[in-house]
């Protein structure tokens, strides 16, 4: 939302402040302002000056050939805009003009004729984003004057929508006006309205449904209608707040809702079927044509407006085509109405239509703004043009009774012990007067009445008048006070911890990246998984028609994001963490069973060489696991029941005879219905399990008091030798001196014979009571080397 403070000015003397401190004291105070916009300047050169002649160029079919008073002397430019014409008044740079895009204005021969200046657009001006012509200035603009200082300059403040969302009051700059005129403490002139009467009955019926939530419905009959364009003023006005200015009808409607914050809507009398108005429900199937020349068909959710022919607008969302204000409108009915905002904003879902109408009526609306909005266009209908009349008296419709005048009690006390500050109860009372609460002081308390304008979903308890005080006073105002009180650790979640330490794992020393997925699963990927006649947990309201069902595992997700980044990388490696959600083991309270996993991937092209997959994500599961310290084992399992597996290149992971999870290539036929042009393997692990197991092997022992050395060896063995029975003979052989092995390269290739490889060792020695010495080092390597040949059929690399 913007707040334009001219405009504001009209109700609250902010003379002598600067914008940059309203700015800070109002964000401080009421709502975040997320920038300064500046419209105008002085405009250096520009001068305010009269079209006498405007005639063809005489050498160019799209330039005109004109003669311009700038109030001392007459020149002749030379323009390209086709609206440009005798009798009008522009703003005109003078030879020696910067424009605000740096261009100079030169005297210069167009085409043969002489040009001595430049008549400017908006978008020259910097003021507008019109390039289709020049500026038309009104007929009363004093030629000769300097451009800046007829023109004026405005100060725009962006309001970030999100810190009012809970404040209807403040969707109208006379909100804003009085939240000023407390901060400052300045006087806040009453909001300009005419004197109108209301009736029940009048010339116009208006029936409000039963049941329907609706709270209040006006209907005024103004005559004498001349549809033209809005005054500059109003016209700048409302393109500082961001509305376009489009007719004096529509601009003035528009003008009371960024004032005050109350939509209104005119129909063209004209054009009624009746003199009948109805609030009501829609019909099933019914048809409309709103404003943006969209047919739309509604249903008994959704309420509208209508005559005797049908629906003629959407009840705080939009208008209807068919009586809309046009050039010929004579007499209109305005509507000032309060819609129920949980109605509105469901209709305006189920159409996905937005409009600033809508924006307001969902907050909750004060009942007594529709009137206030009946006399403010009624005041200003007539301002703009006398011929304007009321032809009779307001129809005003209740819906529900007239809200209660809600009052609550406020202990001073209270205040002291929520803000931490003593406040004098006059001080408190002056505070919320400033902004239209009235107190009365009883024994130590106020009793305070709230404005209805706050009453409607914004101030309710005694609480909320604390957080008014508090912030008018305000907080950075009030000292701050360390806290003090018991400090209790929360309590250990396993599941989280394993949770970030496998992640930390896989990214930082396993080279996977980490991808998030919706936790739905779409439709395709299911089927393509096996998975379809599985039992899901469905959507009621899904963002999408084939992401209704939340997933089982998150197998189907991770497959999703293979194809799309093998057009960019060769080969990668990418793992997630979530939930799973599976609804046939559902819990007393009717909630399913939820996993936690880990699922990892790792793909290349098929064109890639390399180990075979498998064994690349198997290393991933032995690394993770060893980090976790916990030992495990792959087996060969029946795991039929995971079908995006291969069939015979898949394992088990157990602890202790207990699941962790599973690993294994992907299907080919899951590869060629995801097109994947290349290869993959994956691993699924139970981050439950894995918290349950993580540290069960873990021992404590002193730190040693002298230094270990550490011997790298490598050996030709068979490829069906297991690298854990290795680990345990190079331990015996040298035991108790052997502190650590470390596996740190495997190869299979040239020089090295055929089913054999290439297993290279780190082997850490390190003695409890003395430095070892390098001949017990030479002794403990020809004792592995020994051991290796005789239980591994190992051979020494040289």
């Amino acid at each position: 939302m913007k707040l334009s403070l001219n405009w504001i000015q009209d109700f609250v003397d902010l003379s002598g402040i600067d914008p940059q401190e309203i700015k800070t004291r109002l964000s401080l105070t009421t709502a975040e302002i997320e920038g300064i916009e500046i419209l105008g300047g002085d405009f250096p050169g520009v001068l305010v000056a009269e079209v006498l002649t405007a005639a063809p160029h005489p050498n160019a079919d799209r330039l005109r050939l004109t003669r311009v008073h700038t109030g001392t002397e007459e020149v002749s430019v030379v323009c390209g805009a086709p609206n440009v014409a005798a009798g009008q008044k522009i703003a005109l740079a003078t030879v020696g003009t910067v424009m605000p895009g740096g261009l100079k204005i030169k005297k210069a021969k167009i085409r043969g004729e002489e040009s001595c200046g430049m008549i400017c657009s908006e978008v020259e001006l910097g003021l507008g984003e019109d390039s289709d012509g020049i500026l038309v200035l009104p007929e009363d603009a004093p030629v000769g004057t300097a451009f800046g200082t007829y023109w004026g300059r405005d100060v725009v403040l962006d309001i970030d929508n999100k810190s009012i969302t809970h404040r209807p009051d403040l969707w109208g700059l006379y909100g804003f006006a009085r939240e000023l005129a407390a901060i400052f403490e300045r006087p806040l002139s009453p909001y300009p309205i005419s004197d109108l009467e209301l009736v029940e009955r009048g010339e116009v019926a208006i029936e409000i449904a039963d049941g329907l939530r609706c709270h209040r419905y006006l209907g005024a009959l103004f005559d004498g209608i001349r549809v033209q364009p809005s005054p500059t003023w109003m016209q700048r006005r409302l393109e500082a707040v961001g509305v376009r200015a489009i007719n004096n009808i529509v601009d003035l409607s528009n003008y009371v809702m960024m004032e005050l914050g109350q939509p209104t809507h005119a129909f063209d009398v004209a054009k009624l079927a009746s003199p009948r108005i109805i609030v009501r429900q829609a019909r099933p199937g019914e048809k409309i044509v709103t404003l943006d020349g969209i047919e739309r068909t509604l249903d008994e959710r959704i309420q509208v407006i209508a005559d005797d022919s049908g629906a003629i607008a959407l009840a705080g969302v939009m208008g209807g085509e068919a009586t809309e204000i046009s050039e010929g409108t004579t007499s209109l009915l305005l509507e000032a109405a309060c819609f129920d905002p949980i109605v509105t904003r469901r209709a305006s879902g189920r159409l996905g239509l937005r409009s600033e109408a809508v924006a307001r009526f969902e907050k909750d609306l004060d009942p007594d703004w529709s009137e206030l909005a009946v006399r403010r266009f009624d005041q200003l209908a007539r301002q703009l043009d006398p011929g304007v009349r009321l032809r009779t008296a307001v129809v005003d419709a209740w819906g529900r009774e007239r809200p209660a005048t809600r009052r609550i009690a406020l202990r001073v006390s209270q205040v002291e012990r929520k803000l931490g500050v003593s406040l004098p109860i006059t001080e408190i009372a002056r505070l919320l007067e400033g902004i239209a609460f009235q107190t009365e002081a009883r024994d130590g308390e106020l009793s305070v009445t709230v404005p209805s304008f706050r009453a409607t979903k914004d101030v309710n308890h005694e609480d909320d008048l604390i957080e008014e005080v508090g912030r008018l006073f305000g907080y950075n105002n009030i000292p701050p006070q360390i806290p003090t009180g018991p400090v209790t650790p929360p309590t250990r979640d396993s599941v989280h911890e394993v949770t970030r330490r496998v992640q930390d794992i896989l990214a930082l020393a396993g080279g996977y990246h980490e991808v998030y997925d919706y936790s739905f699963a779409s439709d395709e990927l299911i089927a393509v998984c096996g998975l379809e006649d599985q039992p899901h947990l469905r959507l009621k309201n899904s963002i999408a028609s084939n992401l209704s069902r939340l997933r089982r595992t998150l197998v189907p997700g991770l497959l999703g994001f293979l194809q799309k980044n093998l057009r960019f990388e060769r080969e990668f490696r990418l793992f997630q963490v979530g939930r799973g959600y599976l609804p046939e083991h559902a819990n007393d309270e009717g909630l399913p069973q939820e996993t936690r996993e880990v699922a990892g991937v790792w793909c290349r092209r098929a064109t890639e060489p390399g180990e075979a997959l498998f064994y690349r994500v198997k290393g991933t599961v032995e690394a993770l696991l060893d980090e976790l310290q916990i030992r495990a084992d792959a087996v060969d399992q029946d795991l039929t029941g995971l079908p995006w597996l291969h069939p015979s290149r898949s394992a088990a992971v157990v602890t202790n005879g207990q699941p962790l999870g599973y690993l294994g290539e992907l299907h080919p036929r899951l590869a060629h219905e995801l097109d994947l042009e290349g290869e993959a393997a994956l691993f699924v692990l139970n981050l439950r399990a894995l918290a349950e197991a993580a540290g069960q092997g873990q021992s404590f022992r002193e730190p040693a008091r002298f230094p270990s050395s550490r011997l790298d060896i490598s050996v030709i063995v068979p490829v069906t030798e297991r690298v854990a029975s290795l680990d345990h003979s190079i331990r015996q052989a040298a035991a108790p001196y052997v502190a650590s092995v470390r596996l740190f390269d495997v190869y299979e290739g040239r020089q090295i014979p055929e089913g054999a490889r290439s297993l290279s060792f780190e082997i850490e020695f390190q003695a409890e009571d003395r430095t070892l010495t390098e001949e017990e080092i030479s002794g403990f390597q020809n004792g592995i080397v020994q051991a290796l040949e005789q239980a591994h059929h190992a051979q020494l690399r040289g």
